[in-house]
């Protein structure tokens, strides 16, 4: 995934509107491109489909390291700015504090800026329609090897990167004072700099014993070598941001609701039918073996009663006990047919004797029997009806089919 890394440049006293730098990185962070710089919105239309990483000004940022002991994250991150506060000058409160990974002896590399610069930095990007994956020191983004230290000279500014969590910033001229004082106090000196002029003169004097590395030219992609290993991200705490795919979907959270809420009555007003139907099928095997029991009252064990029937009736077929062994089977399908069409019609028992069915059934009205019986007839049945009687708001009924017409 390509990435764009925006560089936000120091702010000078009265400037509102932060500038930056900023270079598309493809997914082996080369750059693609020279890179580009002005003002923070102007590289709005690079963030699309990609990873947005973001460097603050190391004036802004602190970077030192802390030894703690504690049970769980929760409680290092409660510990961590009381066993800074002797070191600082502000009040931990207004400083938000962000550690990276525990290294040997429960030693944290820690990452101190004040909460007004984070709310200014994020104002700003959220005004650029801008939302960072990462906000890192722009320190932690130099290039840096064992016993080598980097050293980045500008116009105005000096930047070191001293170890892969450590380092500073200061004026052009205080830098060989303070170039010592880190030396000094370091437990690995380092053999050699690596000097980067971008649009500065030449370096003030230097500490002896160092083997120079002068590097004329300030590549575009000088502020993206050091980031194949994770930076120390600002974003955590009371600053971390959720997933982009998250905030995508946020506006669509309300309709997600609304539609889990229809599913869930779709899926019980289905469940209801299923039951219905369930029990409605479970009342028609019981007829069905009921039906079966009595016109074969010799079977005892019955386990598939229309397969059943018809090896029945293919006995008594064979055996001259009936005309046609078929005819139960042809009586069964066009009753079922006729009543289940029939509106407001059902069943309550069914008998099979001497080649003629027998239907009690419950109708809402008398027209909902004779529809029943007329749908016989026109299947090529006789059907009759043997009674009906009213009661109420339903007709109990009645009707003997067999075959043939009339």
């Amino acid at each position: 995934m390509d990435t764009l890394l925006v560089r936000i440049l120091p702010q000078p006293p009265g400037q509102t509107e932060l500038r930056a730098q900023w270079l598309v990185l493809d997914h082996n962070r080369l750059p693609m491109g020279r890179g580009e710089h002005g003002p923070l919105s102007e590289a709005t239309p690079l963030v699309h489909n990609r990873r947005v990483v973001i460097l603050v000004p190391a004036e802004d940022t602190l970077l030192t390291a802390v030894r703690i002991k504690a049970r769980n994250r929760q409680q290092l991150l409660q510990a961590v700015p009381y066993a800074l506060e002797e070191d600082l000058a502000d009040d931990v409160e207004q400083l938000h504090f962000a550690l990276g990974p525990r290294g040997e002896e429960d030693d944290y590399p820690v990452a101190v800026v004040a909460r007004s610069r984070m709310d200014t930095w994020l104002e700003a990007l959220r005004s650029a329609a801008i939302h960072p994956d990462v906000l890192a020191p722009e320190l932690l983004a130099l290039p840096i090897e064992t016993g080598e230290w980097t050293v980045v000279m500008e116009a105005q500014r000096a930047l070191v990167r001293t170890d892969r969590d450590l380092g500073f910033a200061c004026e052009p001229d205080n830098l060989p004072i303070l170039l010592a004082h880190a030396l000094d106090e370091t437990e690995t000196p380092a053999q050699s700099l690596h000097i980067h002029r971008c649009g500065a003169e030449e370096p003030p004097d230097l500490p002896s014993g160092l083997a120079l590395v002068e590097v004329q030219e300030c590549p575009p992609s000088l502020f993206a070598t050091g980031l194949g290993r994770p930076p120390i991200n600002l974003l955590q705490g009371p600053y971390r941001v959720e997933s982009k795919l998250a905030g995508r979907l946020r506006p669509w959270r309300w309709a997600a609701v609304l539609a889990g809420g229809w599913l869930a009555l779709s899926a019980v007003d289905l469940a209801v039918d299923y039951r219905h139907l369930a029990r409605q099928d479970q009342a028609v095997r019981t007829r069905i073996e009921q039906a079966f029991r009595e016109s074969f009252p010799q079977v005892q064990r019955i386990v598939n009663p229309r397969v059943q029937m018809e090896q029945q009736l293919r006995t008594l077929k064979s055996s001259g006990q009936t005309s046609d062994g078929s005819d139960l089977m042809v009586l069964l399908d066009a009753s079922g047919r006729a009543i289940t069409s029939a509106s407001g019609v059902h069943l309550d028992t069914i008998h099979y004797r001497n080649a003629r069915l027998e239907i009690a059934l419950t109708a809402s009205d008398f027209q909902a029997v004779e529809q029943v019986k007329q749908r016989l007839q026109g299947a090529g049945l006789r059907a009759e009806i043997v009674s009906a009687d009213s009661s109420g708001q339903r007709v109990d009924a009645r009707l003997l089919v067999q075959r043939g017409t009339g």
